[in-house]
């Protein structure tokens, strides 16, 4: 089978991780797989086995520049399925020209819909939805049944599906230190992008919090992203120096530095399946997120992780206070998140996209 997906980077995020999981794996059983993208400017080894096509973005007048890129591609690819990942100003081209030519495509959701803070991501949202519409059929990273009704609606019309993330869960993982730690301190990870939906001011408020009731806690916050320079800032006037919260940027290697702390804390406030979470599992280390049901339908509180209720800095601060005080609470997390991320493979997921490629090839020959 000949797979084009449609992605705007080749790094950073983890749609793009779980996009190279799933080509890196379909290459290897023999698929014939492209990949038409944007960036690619950080370090990542590309696969001999897949070829990869790079497009000019250009600027937004340049929009029929885009277009005609990307048909040169698909007719030099010839794809029997076309896979759209994000962002939507490549994935709806890719799909009103797969509808051109009748290649059935796949549109992709990665997180719940409508409940974004941010105004640019609501109109992001939209246009999802749009993509949705076009495409052939829709596949989400998580239950879509928590959707809106409106949105679901879309989802169900174009035969949705649910196929849950794989993870490379037997990597070897190398042990890096932050000198600055102390051994005193409670010792707080963050990884994702700088964005409203992550909730990262109030754990900024939960770490001054914590340090006005008399604890030594240090934060490391890994990522960047369009807020960078406003949560620095925010941060600053709350009190925090840069022992306290530290900034480390974007690492791709980030499970490395695991070892340094003592809890993972994920306030998200919108998510589709959260790979960082199931990556921090799996590097042995206690979880804290938010409640919110992209991540109560895969864990649960007190079992595998501690999820925070009616989420606010107070009540977050509250939690990793009580976590960090019950070793065997702790210790219990630990251990039941870590077995409990083994049942998601690269292999399952990788064949049920495989499922859905055939069901639905077969299914456009059989309206042809």
């Amino acid at each position: 089978m000949k797979i084009l997906h449609t992605i705007g980077s080749l790094s950073k995020g983890g749609a793009e991780k779980q996009c190279r999981l799933l080509i890196d794996h379909h290459a290897e059983i023999g698929h014939e797989i492209g990949v038409l993208y944007f960036y690619d400017n950080h370090d990542i080894i590309k696969n001999p086995k897949v070829k990869y096509y790079q497009i000019n973005r250009g600027n937004r007048l340049g929009i029929l520049q885009l277009f005609l890129q990307i048909r040169i591609i698909i007719c030099e690819f010839k794809p029997d399925i076309i896979h759209n990942w994000l962002p939507e100003i490549i994935t709806i081209p890719a799909t009103i020209i797969s509808k051109y030519y009748r290649i059935p495509s796949i549109s992709s959701q990665r997180r719940v819909l409508q409940r974004n803070k941010d105004f640019f991501d609501r109109i992001r949202d939209f246009f999802i939805l749009i993509n949705h519409l076009i495409a052939d059929k829709v596949i989400c990273n998580f239950d879509f049944s928590i959707e809106s009704k409106f949105t679901k609606k879309i989802i169900e019309l174009k035969g949705g599906r649910y196929i849950q993330n794989g993870f490379e869960l037997d990597s070897p993982m190398e042990k890096n230190d932050f000198s600055f730690l102390e051994n005193k301190a409670i010792k707080l990870l963050f990884v994702g992008r700088l964005v409203v939906q992550k909730n990262i001011d109030l754990l900024l408020k939960s770490v001054q919090y914590l340090k006005s009731s008399g604890y030594k806690v240090q934060l490391v916050i890994f990522g960047e992203g369009k807020l960078e320079k406003e949560l620095k800032d925010f941060s600053f006037q709350l009190g925090l120096n840069k022992d306290e919260v530290h900034f480390a940027g974007y690492i791709q290697n980030w499970h490395d530095y695991v070892c340094n702390f003592d809890l993972f804390v994920f306030p998200t406030n919108a998510e589709g399946m959260p790979n960082v979470l199931i990556e921090a599992m799996n590097s042995k280390i206690a979880t804290i997120a938010n409640n919110i049901p992209e991540i109560s339908s895969i864990f649960n509180h007190s079992e595998d992780i501690h999820l925070v209720k009616n989420i606010n800095y107070h009540n977050l601060a509250e939690s990793i206070e009580y976590v960090h005080l019950n070793s065997g609470y702790k210790s219990s997390l630990i251990r039941n998140a870590y077995n409990r991320v083994k049942e998601f493979t690269v292999e399952c997921m990788a064949n049920k996209f495989l499922d859905s490629y055939h069901d639905l090839i077969k299914s456009k020959i059989n309206h042809s």
